[in-house]
């Protein structure tokens, strides 16, 4: 049950990761 807590947790780490790269290209 403690890996559910992980998961939105990297959900959200690679949805950053994606949106600064995106960020720093425009």
């Amino acid at each position: 049950m403690e890996n559910h807590v992980n998961e939105p947790l990297e959900l959200l780490r690679a949805i950053s990761e994606n949106l600064i790269p995106l960020i720093g290209f425009t």
